[in-house]
Protein backbone atom coordinates (compact mmCIF):
# COMPACT_ATOMS: atom_id res chain seq x y z
CA UNK A 1 0.00 0.00 0.00
CA UNK A 2 2.88 2.39 0.69
CA UNK A 3 4.64 1.77 -2.63
CA UNK A 4 1.64 2.92 -4.65
CA UNK A 5 1.16 5.98 -2.44
CA UNK A 6 4.83 6.96 -2.84
CA UNK A 7 4.60 6.43 -6.60
CA UNK A 8 1.43 8.53 -6.81
CA UNK A 9 3.35 11.40 -5.16
CA UNK A 10 6.14 11.17 -7.74
CA UNK A 11 8.70 9.31 -5.66
CA UNK A 12 10.94 7.11 -7.81
CA UNK A 13 13.96 4.83 -7.76
CA UNK A 14 16.04 7.89 -6.81
CA UNK A 15 14.22 7.75 -3.46
CA UNK A 16 14.54 3.99 -2.94
CA UNK A 17 16.18 4.17 0.51
CA UNK A 18 13.56 6.64 1.73
CA UNK A 19 10.68 4.57 0.34
CA UNK A 20 12.04 1.30 1.68
CA UNK A 21 12.65 2.71 5.14
CA UNK A 22 9.21 4.29 5.59
CA UNK A 23 7.41 1.32 4.00
CA UNK A 24 8.99 -1.02 6.55
CA UNK A 25 9.50 1.10 9.66
CA UNK A 26 6.44 3.30 9.70
CA UNK A 27 6.27 4.45 13.30
CA UNK A 28 7.37 7.40 15.38
CA UNK A 29 11.08 6.69 15.73
CA UNK A 30 13.37 8.10 18.42
CA UNK A 31 16.43 9.53 16.67
CA UNK A 32 19.50 11.53 17.60
CA UNK A 33 17.91 14.92 16.81
CA UNK A 34 14.35 14.11 17.94
CA UNK A 35 11.46 11.82 17.08
CA UNK A 36 10.90 11.12 13.41
CA UNK A 37 7.29 11.32 12.31
CA UNK A 38 5.53 8.15 11.03
CA UNK A 39 5.91 9.31 7.43
CA UNK A 40 4.30 6.24 5.84
CA UNK A 41 0.97 7.26 7.37
CA UNK A 42 1.48 10.76 6.01
CA UNK A 43 1.94 9.38 2.48
CA UNK A 44 -1.34 7.48 2.71
CA UNK A 45 -3.23 10.68 3.65
CA UNK A 46 -1.00 13.52 2.46
CA UNK A 47 -3.83 16.08 2.26
CA UNK A 48 -4.56 15.91 5.99
CA UNK A 49 -1.08 15.94 7.50
CA UNK A 50 1.83 18.24 8.28
CA UNK A 51 3.06 18.33 4.68
CA UNK A 52 -0.09 19.91 3.29
CA UNK A 53 -0.38 22.27 6.25
CA UNK A 54 3.16 23.56 5.68
CA UNK A 55 2.51 23.91 1.95
CA UNK A 56 -0.54 26.03 2.71
CA UNK A 57 0.78 28.14 5.61
CA UNK A 58 4.47 28.70 4.80
CA UNK A 59 4.56 27.83 1.07
CA UNK A 60 6.73 24.73 1.53
CA UNK A 61 7.97 23.72 -1.93
CA UNK A 62 6.46 20.56 -3.46
CA UNK A 63 9.76 18.67 -3.39
CA UNK A 64 10.12 18.95 0.42
CA UNK A 65 8.50 16.68 3.00
CA UNK A 66 8.66 17.17 6.78
CA UNK A 67 10.03 14.34 8.92
CA UNK A 68 9.11 15.96 12.25
CA UNK A 69 5.51 16.68 13.15
CA UNK A 70 4.27 19.87 14.80
CA UNK A 71 5.18 18.70 18.31
CA UNK A 72 8.71 19.97 17.66
CA UNK A 73 9.81 23.57 17.35
CA UNK A 74 12.39 22.75 14.69
CA UNK A 75 12.02 21.12 11.27
CA UNK A 76 13.55 18.20 9.42
CA UNK A 77 12.88 18.07 5.67
CA UNK A 78 13.47 15.43 3.02
CA UNK A 79 14.07 16.73 -0.51
CA UNK A 80 12.49 14.29 -2.95
CA UNK A 81 14.43 15.73 -5.89
CA UNK A 82 17.92 15.39 -4.39
CA UNK A 83 17.53 12.72 -1.63
CA UNK A 84 19.04 15.25 0.82
CA UNK A 85 17.77 15.84 4.35
CA UNK A 86 17.90 19.20 6.13
CA UNK A 87 17.60 20.19 9.78
CA UNK A 88 16.15 23.69 10.07
CA UNK A 89 15.74 25.52 13.36
CA UNK A 90 12.32 27.12 13.77
CA UNK A 91 13.54 30.75 13.53
CA UNK A 92 15.22 29.90 10.21
CA UNK A 93 12.21 28.35 8.46
CA UNK A 94 11.51 31.28 6.13
CA UNK A 95 15.23 31.60 5.28
CA UNK A 96 15.27 27.91 4.40
CA UNK A 97 12.22 28.17 2.17
CA UNK A 98 13.43 31.34 0.45
CA UNK A 99 17.21 30.82 0.32
CA UNK A 100 17.82 27.16 1.26
CA UNK A 101 19.49 28.24 4.54
CA UNK A 102 19.77 25.26 6.88
CA UNK A 103 21.45 24.30 10.14
CA UNK A 104 22.53 20.78 9.18
CA UNK A 105 22.44 18.78 5.93
CA UNK A 106 22.87 15.14 4.97
CA UNK A 107 23.69 14.33 1.34
CA UNK A 108 21.40 11.29 1.25
CA UNK A 109 18.58 9.76 3.22
CA UNK A 110 20.74 6.71 3.91
CA UNK A 111 23.48 8.91 5.40
CA UNK A 112 20.85 10.73 7.45
CA UNK A 113 19.14 7.64 8.84
CA UNK A 114 22.45 6.00 9.77
CA UNK A 115 23.42 9.14 11.68
CA UNK A 116 20.03 9.50 13.37
CA UNK A 117 19.86 5.86 14.46
CA UNK A 118 23.55 5.87 15.47
CA UNK A 119 24.27 2.99 13.09
CA UNK A 120 27.91 2.07 12.84
CA UNK A 121 29.13 -0.42 10.26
Amino acid sequence: KYLKAFSDLGFSNENKDFIEFWSNFNDEIPAKDGFLYAFGDEVLDIKNGPTESLRKHVELPKNLYPLFNFEFDDYMFYDKDTDEVFLVLAPDLKKFINDRFYNKKWDSFLEFIKYQLKYKH
